[in-house]
């Protein structure tokens, strides 16, 4: 009796604790998973992608009885890269659509060049390693916001596989992005994006992860308005008024957190060093 009775206090003491331990496991809220998805992100040294880039590109329309202008620009891109934290070596290949005309632009980075290949023209550039670094970091998905530019995060369930579906501030990356962008400027007045002249609208994406909370899936939609007429900076809003940029971006990872081989042409050492 005292045996069978040991044996019972022994089972409901166990089953109690993994009842307790259960509860204490604590549910990721949709934020939480979100944040893990950026980090585990950034920490990925390889990347396969293929994807698919619209962007269209209104100006001139005052009210819905003006017309205005608006031009498309399409790419898709075929993105690989290995060893992204320290000796990069990367293949972008995109096929360029826009003004009814279709071409082939694409674009390697090895041993500290960057090689371009595009419309019978096959040049090279030294690259600086930190800023190549940061072009990577933006292109693989890498570098993330702060979390306060996130807002109107969910968490939903797709083929066994969490989706994340988020908004942007846009107020809050605006802010964020000038801050960069006056660090990086070093003193200059010239600003790449001319963030005083545009407004972001809107920002929205989502991300479907694996069970290692990496994308296999990712689709973003950017809608930025320009707010006058910008002749002092170089850049696309450059001459818009009253203009207004959309660009909708969907990406397809493949195999995410594996590593990845590059394939580089053969002719590399045949691209002409382009002159500053």
């Amino acid at each position: 009796m005292k045996k069978n009775v040991k044996k019972v206090t022994i089972g409901v003491l166990s089953c109690s604790l993994l009842l307790t331990m259960s509860a204490c496991t604590k549910k990721r809220s949709a934020e939480e998973v979100l944040q893990d998805s950026l980090k585990a992100s950034a920490k990925q040294e390889s990347i396969d992608a293929t994807g698919k880039i619209d962007c269209k590109i209104e100006s001139g329309k005052k009210s819905s009885s003006s017309s205005g202008s608006s031009m498309n620009l399409a790419l898709d891109l075929d993105l690989k890269g290995q060893n992204l934290k320290k000796d990069p070596k990367m293949s972008l290949k995109m096929n360029i659509n826009m003004f009814g005309m279709s071409f082939d632009a694409n674009t390697y980075y090895a041993d500290g060049y960057s090689y371009t290949d595009s419309m019978g023209t096959k040049q090279k550039e030294k690259v600086d390693t930190k800023e190549l670094q940061k072009q990577l970091n933006s292109m693989t998905g890498q570098s993330s916001l702060p979390k306060k530019c996130y807002k109107d995060v969910k968490l939903t369930k797709e083929d066994g596989n969490n989706v994340v579906t988020y908004s942007i501030d846009g107020k809050e990356l605006g802010k964020y992005l000038k801050q960069k962008s006056n660090k990086n400027s070093k003193g200059t007045s010239n600003s790449t994006l001319a963030l005083d002249d545009v407004n972001i609208k809107s920002m929205k994406g989502s991300r479907t992860l694996n069970n290692k909370d990496l994308p296999l899936k990712e689709s973003m939609t950017l809608v930025v308005e320009s707010k006058k007429k910008d002749t002092k900076n170089n850049n696309m809003f450059s001459g818009l008024t009253n203009g207004k940029t959309t660009v909708k971006i969907d990406m397809t990872y493949h195999n995410p957190g594996k590593s990845v081989s590059v394939t580089l042409p053969k002719d590399l050492s045949s691209y002409k060093l382009q002159k500053k």
